[in-house]
């Protein structure tokens, strides 16, 4: 067996070149310091500028950074330099003992008594006290020696005799002790300091060494209790400032508008100006001293300090909680705690207790509604002062014209010449003939009788000529206004600097322009029901399931005010004056609905086509409108609590519009004939809902319709269907009519789209159920179709193909525009609006035509022009009396059935036809969505003529109702202003941004959702007092949640599926439709289709039947 070994290269060792400079050797022994391995001081740093005087104060030459020669000392030399800088000083030193030494003979007897005190200290007699001279002062600097380090201590005094100085040179520590010499008033007083860890101190107080000082009495053991002892005294009063009842802190501010208005950073700033110690205790526990940190993390530790001071304070003083109701409600109460784990929490110190959460929540209910009964005071206020100013220029208007009597009317007797004749003195009338024209005794009567007349008239309106019967007199007296209401008038005049007693015609006129113009703005009502099932933990005979219906409501202020200078309470036009094809929509709004598809799917491409990216620029990101800018106000709601009425029996529907009606409907009181006060309606207000909310207050309001008066009628309440439910009835269409289980296999259809993006949520029948998932597949699809359309147009291959003109990428922005708009609506002209508005048009033509009044035929004779009605009397007529016979000829007429020709079928492209209505009909979604988005009025109006047809197509009779009387109130049956406010105020903004409004149906469907969850965190405590405590105060818990998570940074996640997370789904489905299905390649010939969609027809309206509206 053989044996080898490995030979090894030796590792070898790169020699380094090594190339000196100037700062590797000492400056003053020329040492090479970075060889021998020496510590080195650089002279010429920022940090050593002292020793650098030192140096050049030893060595007495002049030292000057130069490039050239070395700026550093090794600390040999180092050393060196101190110890001759200690040399040169006790030199100096005895130089100067020595000029000071005096000898100077004293007498003994000359000697005075003197007090060993200050010399401004009291005493009982008074005496002649010595002023001693005071010494030279002089200030040492501390001499650092490595090896064993020296001071020299200075003690000075103004009470010192002549320029004697005390002094005392330091030795090494562990040497000898330190001796301190003090000049008080009465003499010299020497200290021998035998304790190192003292004498320390000393001498670093002289050097002016304060950190070292500390350091030295930290490490001092009596001085360091002491000191301790001290900082708790000083944490004992700042706590106590801190709970003092003079200077309330925030801590102590626990009303409910307080608690929502906290902020921890306030809290903070409060702790940094009463409680410095303190605070500096909590921050540095929190952070590391040390360590600089960001602004945002400093800010992130507010919260804590803040939470830390509130517990421990709260130990001191119980009434310091405002942070612990904060947590008792934002945390506890909010996840549904029990009664334990509030218990758990205030023993910590960290919350309430549970009964003083549960008050703290009947204090924020209180007064739940005042917002909108301050609403309803100022309506009415603004509907009283209108009619008294119609009152007040009725009256200016009377009593500055010329009264005439009742039945007499004045005539111009200018151009006549008139006499009268002359009256004896004894009140006998004088009769004059009738000569020359002269007046007669007839005429002087009937002048009598007239002046009479016109007497009695004036005594009856003497009491507007009387001065004591001003505008005020008038108002009560004459108007039957109160004292009050009258006061109300008199401040709104005076507020706009007009006098009462002085009012005029021009004055009048300008109160109502400024009445008009400061109009206070409207509010609407909403309602809906809330269901809740409850189970018992323990089910018996007296405590069964319960299913419970009540009903939530919400108040929410208009945003959008009519502008007009004149508004009319009367409704527009009577109903019966509107054409039907005027509830249809027109060729104008085919044209403006299909401007506002333009606009979104050039939006739809720029993000989803890459090549589009340089278009860019000229996308509009939201469509304007009338009111934009009052659409990205923050809405104001006032959630109204429940009422524990059930909506769908009719009798408490009744009680829930009375409630509105008695509450929140704007009223007036009006006197009867009897001479009683009743409320009458002021102004109406809208109550939407849901369509069955709507329903049921129309049917209740018709039940009521024999009533007497506009408040018992209910008048004041007016129905109306919101946007929400409706647009979920057209997702639901849309699946009726494009969604089978069964074509699963057809490529482009729905079902086949989920299956390759393996979205099974979506595939259902049922959407009402599980819209957002239908919602999010459907939206998704329609921007693939978009761009499968895009891609045929340009004939592109990929979606990342380029094809946008070099001329239009490097073009102006309006030809930018043009040419991109122009693309867009080439596209959709092609696959939606032509066939689209052809049939819209022809279906208007045909409805017209149906609405026009019915001619019977009439037969005339042409012998003698004699008219008939009934054909078989003209038959008579013509065969009794012209011998013409007819009959047999129309017989034989009838007898021959000539052959029916057989039409020919023409051969659609029915593929081509589902993607025509599928994109229609998706485009008609994403622009209601988009509209309710931006919150224009005009455009969900334009929205729902197309959705009315779609609703009356497909069965769905209730919401194509709704849509009717929608359209009939904007047109004919609302007045003015009120149609106004229900075009344009039909969305709410809870967050105050352009774009992210919503439907107020679904803003209630929120609200219902987080009372559920109040109501579901009270357990078996669910009960009417419970939920009307809950009920009550939800606008005061959403503020308060909103401003915790505004101290804490909680940002709650926005449910909208970003591009990124939809990107690859959208992809397949537009490869799916694009290259696999090429849905909108029209090829007419091969007469292609689907197989579970056999005949598909192009318009969406197949089922509908013009005879039907």
């Amino acid at each position: 067996m053989t044996s080898s070994h490995v030979v090894r290269t030796p590792t070898k060792t790169p020699t380094k070149i090594y190339f000196p400079r100037a700062n590797d050797y000492c400056r003053c022994c020329n040492e090479n310091v970075k060889i021998n391995g020496y510590s080195q001081l650089n002279l010429f740093t920022e940090n050593n500028r002292d020793f650098l005087r030192r140096f050049r104060l030893v060595v007495n030459v002049k030292v000057e950074n130069n490039s050239k020669i070395s700026q550093v000392l090794c600390k040999k030399c180092y050393r060196a330099v101190l110890r001759y800088e200690n040399v040169l000083s006790q030199s100096e030193e005895l130089q100067e003992f020595r000029n000071n030494y005096k000898e100077v003979n004293r007498d003994v007897g000359e000697l005075t008594r003197r007090k060993r005190c200050a010399k401004d200290s009291p005493c009982k007699s008074p005496r002649t006290a010595r002023t001693p001279s005071s010494p030279a002062t002089k200030t040492f600097e501390r001499v650092r020696n490595p090896k064993s380090q020296r001071k020299i201590i200075s003690t000075t005094n103004d009470s010192a005799e002549g320029d004697e100085e005390a002094v005392f040179v330091g030795q090494p520590r562990n040497a000898s002790p330190t001796e301190v010499r003090i000049y008080y008033p009465s003499g010299l007083v020497k200290k021998i300091i035998s304790a190192e860890i003292d004498a320390s101190i000393v001498r670093q107080i002289c050097s002016q060494e304060y950190n070292g000082v500390i350091n030295s009495v930290w490490k001092h053991p009596e001085l360091k209790t002491k000191i301790i002892d001290k900082i708790y005294v000083e944490i004992n009063k700042e706590s106590s400032a801190l709970c003092s009842t003079k200077d309330p802190s925030i801590l102590r501010k626990t009303k409910a508008s307080d608690l929502i208005e906290f902020s921890d950073s306030t809290c903070e700033e409060e702790l940094k100006g009463k409680a410095p110690i303190l605070y500096g205790c909590l921050y540095n526990v929190a952070s590391d001293y040390t360590k600089k940190e960001n602004e945002r993390k400093k800010a992130r530790l507010a919260a804590p300090i803040s939470l830390a001071t509130s517990i421990l304070v709260k130990q001191r003083c119980p009434q310091m909680s405002a942070i612990a109701y904060r947590f008792a409600l934002g945390v506890l109460w909010d996840s549904g705690a029990k009664k334990k784990g509030y218990v758990r929490a205030n023993h910590w110190g960290i919350s309430v207790s549970h009964t003083c959460t549960l008050e703290k929540l009947d204090e924020m209910g209180f007064n739940f509604d005042e917002a909108v009964k301050t609403w309803k005071c100022e309506l009415e206020k603004n509907h009283l002062i209108n009619e008294a100013l119609e009152q007040v220029a009725e009256y200016v208007d009377a009593k500055d014209k010329e009264q005439i009597p009742v039945g007499c009317q004045t005539t111009d007797v200018s151009c006549l010449s008139l006499t009268f004749p002359q009256t004896s003195t004894n009140d006998q009338n004088v009769l004059c003939s009738d000569v020359d024209g002269q007046s007669t005794n007839s005429d002087l009567l009937d002048m009598e009788d007239f002046l009479n007349d016109y007497t009695e008239y004036r005594e009856s309106t003497k009491d507007l000529k009387s001065p004591e019967n001003d505008v005020n007199c008038f108002l009560i007296n004459k108007c039957g206004y109160s004292e009050s209401l009258v006061d109300i008038f008199n401040n709104f005049v005076h507020s706009q600097g007009l006098e009462v007693s002085t009012l005029s015609k021009k004055d009048v006129s300008l109160l109502k322009s400024s009445q008009l113009a400061n109009r206070p703005k409207t509010y609407q009502i909403l309602g809906d029901n809330l269901d809740k099932f409850v189970r018992p933990k323990h089910m018996s005979s007296n405590n069964q399931n319960k299913s419970i219906h009540w009903f939530a409501m919400n108040a929410v202020q208009d945003r959008a005010t009519m502008k007009s200078t004149d508004i009319k309470q009367q409704q527009q036009r009577p109903i019966l004056s509107v054409e039907n094809s005027e509830f249809l929509p027109s060729t104008e709004d085919n044209n403006q609905l299909l401007q506002n598809f333009i606009l979104l799917v050039a939006r739809i491409l720029v993000k989803r086509v890459p090549d589009f990216q340089c278009l860019k620029r000229t996308v509009v990101k939201h469509i304007p409108h009338e009111f934009s800018n009052e659409m990205k106000r923050k809405s104001v709601q006032v959630p109204l609590g429940i009422l524990f009425k059930n909506e769908n029996l009719n009798d408490e529907m009744i009680e829930i519009l009375e409630h509105v009606h008695s509450h929140y409907v704007p009223t007036k009181m009006v006197r009867t004939e009897d001479g009683e006060l009743e409320p009458e309606v002021a102004e109406s207000i809208f109550f939407g809902g849901d369509q069955l909310t709507e329903e049921r207050a129309r049917n209740c309001k018709d039940a009521r319709a024999d009533a007497d008066t506009e408040y018992d009628r209910l008048e004041g309440v007016k129905s109306k269907h919101e946007d929400w439910h409706s647009i979920r009835l057209i997702y639901q269409i849309l699946y009726d009519i494009l969604y089978k289980p069964s074509s699963a296999t057809d490529q482009g259809t729905m079902c086949s789209n989920m299956n390759i993006t393996n979205n099974v949520n979506a595939k259902t029948n049922n959407v009402l159920d599980n819209f957002n998932y239908c919602k999010e597949f459907v939206d998704i699809e329609t921007e693939a179709y978009l761009v499968a359309a895009t891609m045929t147009h340009f004939e592109m291959k990929s979606i990342d193909d380029t094809f946008v003109p070099d001329a239009i990428r490097s073009a102006p922005k309006k030809e930018q525009q043009h040419w991109f708009h122009g693309e867009v609506k080439s596209i959709l002209e092609k696959h939606v609006m032509k066939r689209q508005s052809e049939d819209y048009d022809k279906m208007a033509k045909e409805v017209d035509n149906l609405n026009r009044p019915k001619q019977r035929p009439t037969f005339p004779c042409s012998e003698c022009g004699i008219i008939y009605v009934y054909e078989k009397c003209w038959d008579n007529h013509l065969r009794d009396v012209h011998n013409i016979v007819l009959s047999d000829a129309r017989s034989n007429s009838k007898s021959k059935n000539p052959k029916k020709s057989k039409k020919t079928e023409v051969k659609q492209d029915y593929v081509y036809n589902y993607a025509c209505v599928r994109l229609s009909l998706g485009m008609l979604i994403h622009n209601f969505n988009d509209a309710v988005k931006e919150g224009d009025g005009a455009r969900i109006l334009l929205c729902w003529k197309y959705m009315l047809l779609l609703f009356k197509a497909h069965g769905h009779t209730k919401y194509s109702l709704a849509a009717l009387q929608l359209l009939a109130n904007t047109k004919a049956m609302l007045s003015p202003e009120k149609a106004h406010s229900l075009i344009w105020n039909r969305t709410v903004n809870n967050k105050g941004s352009a774009g992210i409004n919503i439907s107020l149906d679904l803003r209630m469907e929120h609200i219902i959702h987080l009372k559920k969850e109040m109501l579901g965190n009270l357990g078996a405590n669910l009960h009417e007092p419970a939920a009307v405590r809950c009920s009550k105060a939800i606008k005061g818990v959403q503020d308060l949640f909103s401003s915790i998570d505004s101290n804490l940074n909680v940002r709650h996640p926005s449910g909208r599926h970003t591009v990124t997370r939809s990107e690859a789904g959208f992809l397949t489905i537009v490869n799916e439709l694009h290259s696999k299905a090429e849905v909108f390649v029209e090829n007419c010939v091969e007469g292609r289709e689907h197989h579970a969609f056999p005949k598909f027809n192009r318009s969406p309206l197949t089922k509908y039947t013009l005879n039907c509206i």
